[in-house]
């Protein structure tokens, strides 16, 4: 993401060895904010290099072995603390010509060229000739002299190729790429609907990567794996945290991504100007070591399938190491990783160096290969501790970010029944909606209500409710006797920890041992009054030619203190139930914390004061005709009526009180990280 701070002068300069210049001072178009560029702050610039020179030595240019590629660089704020001396060691591409011509005037002894990094030589990075990227040639800058042309049709310099071609050369790619993400059709948005149609995307589709292809910082990351998985890399990497922890992204961890963590921070993304301030996210900086491959010897033996010795231990293997199949032993497959036991140097003079795997530094999950010796192995993820950042770019606490497999999502681990009975579709708490084209319109039986629950991520907390139906559109599912302490448990993680940027796309995961019983209650009471429980109750609603009758399941107390309530006599013929709901009935089986017993307590006054106030109050506004009316129902009347908010109050802070009793719980079972 190029991120957008529009300085237009830099006051100060580190030292007479760096950079002091004019910073790029314009507005960004609309093509630009389209893509999703923005420019990077400066100091944010200054400390991913401040980590790279820590990871590599202040003087790491002046061996000369290294060459830095930023194929994103815009108008080059992330090259603007480089020392003067390194610039020659610098190649600088970026989409816009007239940012070309920016960076020529900024950096004059950096190798500066107009190049497509999604588009440009996609079809032959993918040949893997010869195990070196065959570029056609590039575009002749202006006044360029005709020797130094390379072969026809190129899109890269002469100089560059040679690097590339060079297995002496030590990369370092240091970029910011665009954070874009195409709207799928038919939503809104719609000026990013083809943001990232590109040729790598098309690639990614081969591979069957899915809709991570719509990233574009994912088709950056995905060549750049591919482009220099055979090299010896440092890739200085500005992004979102999805790619290491997303739901979506766990095929593109198991099959592309394979890479060293070293060293990175995080921030939020609202330092970046043009960004939302109700909406941001993590955004990190990382520097990963993208492995060599093993030795030219090792890869011949590789391609050729070559069998290798017994494992290095002397009986049985250890626990975590399956043994292989019978004939399939020591066979190397092509997706494998292959991990030293003694190191091992770069793939030179290879004939098929696609059968070289790059060293698996950070095997996230699958298959482990030692070199000398081809075994299965379970690898587990690994946690990785990123700086937190403020927005003066100082340290003030440490993320750890520890890549998840789906299966251990929280939304693996509730119990979905089968949806198969026709049900009239909610769209909101009062509202069926039926216009959906792809409407959600069944039930499962022994049905108390829907958890709509899309997403597991932290994200999702406004996309999280109770209703009673299925909701109208997908990201829902029944709730029954058999999942509702499951439901009330995803329901108060996904609302109870507070939605912040730094934990914006942290995912849930399911429970790490038996949660206790109080634990339970505790979790039901509070969802039951959080303002996204919209149960309700309604009566004759007509859906599909048919009159359905749709009754409250989570009405919190026995019918007998509901006859208690008010004149009771007066309603008898909007009785709509004599016998308690599941929850009034579950509710008195709990042994609940004292913060839980005290919001049923303030909660029983509310609901005597909504009885007893039956005849006066706006009822009809929301739909309530019978005594099992919803939280939702009576809250909403009573603040119509302006009746009660002392008491609404009252339960607010002991609702609080609950939250805070609930949370550390959460990060003890390690449903929250």
């Amino acid at each position: 993401m190029r991120i957008i701070t529009i300085l237009p002068i830099l006051s100060r300069q580190k030292s007479p060895s760096r950079l002091g210049v004019l910073c790029y001072n314009g507005r960004m178009d609309t093509a630009t904010r389209r893509g999703g560029v923005f420019l990077t702050p400066l100091h944010f610039a200054e400390k991913a290099y401040e980590y790279l020179e820590s990871t590599l030595g202040k003087d790491w240019y002046q061996s000369g072995d290294y060459r830095l590629w930023d194929m994103a660089a815009g108008t080059g704020h992330l090259e603007h603390f480089l020392p003067k001396d390194a610039l020659k060691y610098c190649y600088l591409s970026t989409l816009e010509q007239k940012d070309v011509e920016h960076l020529r005037q900024k950096f004059p002894s950096a190798t500066v060229f107009q190049y497509n990094y999604l588009d440009d030589d996609v079809a032959e990075l993918f040949k893997k000739s010869g195990g070196h990227f065959r570029m056609s040639g590039w575009r002749k800058p202006p006044g360029e002299s005709e020797p130094n042309r390379p072969k026809p049709g190129g899109l890269r310099p002469p100089l560059m190729q040679n690097d590339l071609a060079n297995p002496q050369i030590k990369w370092i790619i240091l970029v910011n790429p665009p954070y874009a993400t195409a709207q799928e059709a038919g939503l809104k948005g719609a000026s990013k609907s083809g943001v990232s149609d590109t040729k790598i995307r098309k690639q990614m589709h081969a591979e069957h990567l899915g809709e991570v292809s719509r990233e574009l910082y994912v088709q950056f990351l995905y060549r750049i794996m591919h482009e220099f998985q055979h090299r010896e890399t440092l890739l200085g990497l500005f992004s979102p945290l999805k790619y290491l922890i997303s739901t979506n992204y766990q095929k593109f961890r198991d099959n592309v991504f394979h890479a060293a963590f070293q060293s990175g921070f995080v921030f939020s993304s609202d330092n970046f100007g043009g960004t939302s301030k109700t909406s941001h996210f993590p955004v990190a900086f990382i520097l990963w070591e993208m492995p060599a491959s093993p030795s030219p010897a090792r890869a011949q033996d590789l391609a050729q399938g070559k069998r290798y010795s017994a494992p290095p231990w002397d009986s049985e293997p250890p626990p975590d190491v399956q043994p292989p199949r019978q004939g399939q032993e020591n066979r190397v497959r092509d997706d494998d990783i292959l991990l030293p036991l003694q190191g091992g140097n770069n793939c030179n003079g290879i004939a098929n160096p696609e059968h070289c795997p790059g060293l698996g530094l950070m095997p996230l999950t699958g298959r482990i290969l030692y070199e000398d010796t081809v075994v299965q192995k379970k690898r587990e993820p690994i946690e990785i501790q990123l700086d937190i950042l403020d927005t003066a770019a100082q340290k003030i606490g440490i993320k750890t970010v520890k890549p998840e497999n789906r299966n251990d999502f929280l939304s693996r681990w509730i119990k979905r029944p089968r949806a198969t009975v026709i049900f009239p579709p909610f769209g909101s708490a009062l509202t069926i909606k039926s216009d959906n084209v792809d409407t959600r319109n069944r039930i499962a039986e022994d049905f108390l209500a829907s958890l709509m629950c899309p997403g597991n991520e932290l994200q999702n907390q406004q996309q999280t409710a109770f209703l009673s139906g299925p909701q109208a559109s997908a990201g829902a599912l029944s709730v029954t006797p058999d999942n509702f302490e499951q439901a009330v448990i995803v329901f108060a993680a996904r609302r109870v920890p507070k939605d912040t940027w730094l934990n914006h796309v942290d995912q849930l995961l399911r429970p790490n041992r038996e949660l206790s019983p109080q634990f339970i209650g505790d979790c039901a009471v509070w969802s039951l009054f959080d303002n996204k429980n919209q149960t309700v109750a309604l009566r004759n609603v007509e859906y599909q030619n048919r009159v359905y009758q749709i009754v409250n399941h989570f009405f919190p107390f026995p019918m007998e203190e509901v006859m208690k309530a008010g004149n009771a006599a007066q309603r008898s013929d909007r009785i709509n139930r004599h016998e308690n709901s599941f929850v009034a009935d579950w509710l008195t089986k709990q042994t609940l914390s004292v913060e839980a017993q005290a919001v049923l307590t303030i909660t029983r006054e509310i609901y005597r004061l909504f009885f007893t106030n039956w005849d006066v109050l706006p009822r009809a506004e929301f739909g309530i005709e019978t005594d099992d009316a919803g939280w939702y129902q009576i809250r909403q009347t009573l603040l119509h009526a302006k009746l009660g908010a002392d008491l609404l109050s009252d339960l607010k802070h002991r609702h609080d009180q609950l939250r805070e009793t609930i949370l550390p719980q959460l990060y003890n079972y390690g449903i929250v990280n």
